[in-house]
């Protein structure tokens, strides 16, 4: 360690990181001073996601999508903040500058020891919000503030994810994605997660016994679940890792969808293997996959396909 360096140290929190991250990044936009990467580290213990991810507004980032009420409502209370700000044309506006705020400065003003509950909170969400608000204009859209545009700024910017495309492409059906979902969070209650937790007297796979129960040997590094997997790709005559290459909008949806519908039957046949002690054959649970796959693409494909793909799913019912 030499005596330039800097050290920061935040809770091993989400939020933590993304404020302190923010403020790192502001102060690199003051001073045109940036970061070394080669020489940089990042050290966490005790970090914990789940609960925020499942919050996380942002299914590009790797949320569920599901709102943070407590947010929620703070960016709520940060559209009267807004209010005031402005000097809206509203009765309560001026209700509050004549009772409160006596033409004082919004920005610096500090309520009284006996102002009510309501006030207080408005001027705790002030606080809150401060760094959002420059010359009295709201930076995420100067014309306006919005509730979203408040609760986004709350939460901070988040990267996107390599795999958002393939888990909430609109053809995957939603127990599926959920299913993927947990599976890229490895958020699953796999063996050797509750051998660790003390739940389960061993951290061997239920399907082959051979190796731990993880989400990499359960979804791709195990020969039954490569032997599914397979024989779909087999059947469609398309590889699931051609996500990204040349091929048509049909084949992007198809490709996606069949994925998530193994990693789902895979997932449902470890459970009901650690159940019932019994162990289906893939080609069983292949042939349920390919009637699932084929009953949903009948469903959604929509007339008229060229007629390379026309003639591919034909190909399809041939091969079922």
């Amino acid at each position: 360690m030499n005596s330039n360096d800097l050290l920061l140290f935040c809770k091993g929190d989400i939020i933590s990181i993304m404020l302190l991250l923010r403020a790192f990044s502001n102060f690199s936009a003051t001073s045109r001073l940036t970061t070394n990467v080669s020489k940089s580290e990042a050290l966490n213990k005790g970090c914990y996601l789940s609960g925020i991810l499942v919050c996380l507004s942002y299914q590009k980032s790797g949320g569920l999508g599901v709102k943070d009420a407590e947010i929620w409502n703070i960016a709520i209370v940060g559209k009267l903040v807004h209010w005031i700000y402005t000097k809206a044309d509203r009765l309560w506006v001026q209700w509050v500058d004549h009772i409160y705020l006596k033409g004082s400065d919004w920005s610096v003003y500090d309520p009284s020891p006996d102002s009510n509950w309501n006030w207080r909170n408005i001027y705790k969400t002030r606080n809150r919000l401060a760094a959002g608000f420059v010359n009295n204009c709201w930076v995420a859209d100067p014309k306006d503030y919005s509730v979203g545009s408040g609760y986004v700024w709350i939460q901070g910017a988040y990267p996107p994810v390599s795999w958002y495309a393939e888990v909430w492409d609109s053809w995957c059906i939603p127990k599926h994605a959920f299913i993927a979902w947990l599976v890229y969070q490895e958020a699953l209650n796999t063996r050797e997660k509750l051998y660790h937790l003390g739940l389960c007297d061993s951290e061997s796979c239920v399907l082959c016994e051979a190796g731990k129960e993880t989400h990499s040997h359960l979804f791709g590094g195990y020969p039954y679940s490569n032997q599914i997997l397979g024989q779909i790709e087999h059947w469609l005559q398309l590889k699931f890792n051609q996500a990204g290459r040349h091929i048509s909008q049909l084949h992007h949806h198809i490709c996606r969808m069949a994925k998530l519908v193994c990693w789902y039957s895979i997932w449902m046949e470890r459970n009901k293997c650690r159940l019932n002690l019994q162990l289906t054959i893939p080609a069983r649970i292949v042939k349920d996959v390919k009637r699932l796959i084929h009953a949903r693409v009948n469903k959604l494909i929509v007339q008229p396909v060229t007629s390379s793909d026309q003639l591919w799913f034909q190909c399809l019912d041939i091969l079922m």
